[in-house]
């Protein structure tokens, strides 16, 4: 299979021709490749442009053999770290069995070549957009889209590393992944706060809020029925997100949450430790919620996600250069509401 291989000439450059060129560094190599008239074919058609230049360059990022180093052994090789590093945060935005995760936030996204952005919708406070039966020659009432009012802004999270490339070099590769995945999930944390956040409280434009109701002094089963039915004109609740020691307390409640104590709804989570088919809905946690409040929304039309293309990391050049103390690595993100309805935030008396 190596000797079917194309290996490309890599140089630092690369990575800013790619953004320039609005393209990933993975599309960038295949675009390399197909330059250089090189089609894959068999087992090699099932990897991507990056997964072959790491084959091509001796790299085999899944055996415990492999150190962080043997990037960093030719000029061309060390090109392929910085897409290394990316991969496996965005492996680790996927991690926590229970956790509210960042694809679970949102289900349009775009990538955007500014750190700010003016979403295109509907002033849902304004504008009738109902369809209307009219008599035969009439007119029919008009449903407008249009730039919203409030531009939104792209946020930073990341972090800086405090290591040395000494320290890094003698890691094995599989080791330095489970670092980088860690550092996704801490990442994935903080974007999933920020998308909550968002849902509950809008986007900063005109009836964008989720929709809010009280459950009293005491929650219990129905309070949770009644924030079912509260998504109307088509919306429907796909998720439901809470703190971890409340949903703690609703499946060991057998008072107030009596209907969900049965075996029969629990097995799922005897079994594997995930939570289904609770009302249909996809149950999380997130650390941040407040204390004894749940947030339902409907994933596909509540938020849009936007990231700046080609911030996944910032120091490129540094890393290549194993320049790795004080090293960013940080994405530039942001949401904006799409429909208002899609959300309802339910809180406790005090």
């Amino acid at each position: 299979m190596s000797e079917k291989l194309k290996k490309l000439a890599l140089e630092a450059g690369m990575w800013e021709d790619a953004k320039n060129a609005r393209l990933t560094f993975t599309e960038f190599l295949r675009k390399l490749e197909v330059d250089a008239g090189f089609e894959p074919e068999g087992k090699l058609a099932e990897s991507d442009a990056y997964e072959r230049q790491l084959a091509a360059h001796g790299i085999r990022i899944n055996d415990k053999a492999t150190l962080v180093e043997h990037f960093f052994q030719t000029t061309d090789s060390r090109i392929l770290f910085p897409e290394f590093i990316d991969r496996q945060i965005r492996l680790g935005l996927q991690l926590g069995r229970l956790d509210v995760r960042l694809e679970d936030t949102y289900a349009v996204s775009q990538t955007v070549s500014e750190p700010a952005v003016t979403p295109v919708g509907f002033d849902f406070s304004k504008e009738d957009v109902k369809p209307k039966r009219v008599a035969e020659g009439a007119v029919f009432p008009r449903m407008k889209a249009k730039l919203k009012d409030k531009t939104i802004r792209l946020k930073k999270v990341g972090r800086q590393l405090d290591m040395t490339y000494e320290v890094l070099r003698r890691m094995q590769v599989l080791q330095a992944g489970m670092l980088f995945q860690r550092l996704g999930f801490q990442m994935s944390r903080e974007m999933t706060k920020e998308a909550l956040l968002v849902i509950r409280d809008g986007d900063g434009n005109a009836g964008s809020a989720a929709g809010t109701s009280d459950a009293g002094g005491t929650w219990n089963y129905a309070d949770l029925i009644d924030c079912l039915f509260q998504f109307k004109d088509g919306h429907e609740a796909t998720h439901i997100v809470m703190k971890p020691d409340f949903l703690q307390e609703i499946l060991a409640d057998d008072t107030n949450f009596k209907q969900l104590q049965s075996i029969n709804l629990l097995e799922s989570f005897v079994k594997t430790g995930q939570i289904q088919n609770f009302f249909g809905l996809n149950w999380r946690t997130h650390p941040d919620m407040e204390d004894e409040t749940i947030l339902l929304y409907e994933r596909d039309t509540c938020l849009k996600y936007y990231e700046e293309k080609g911030s996944s990391i910032q120091d490129t050049a540094r890393i290549i250069n194993q320049q790795i103390q004080e090293t960013v690595i940080s994405v530039n993100y942001g949401f904006s509401v799409m429909f208002d309805g899609a959300a309802h935030y339910k809180t406790k008396s005090a």
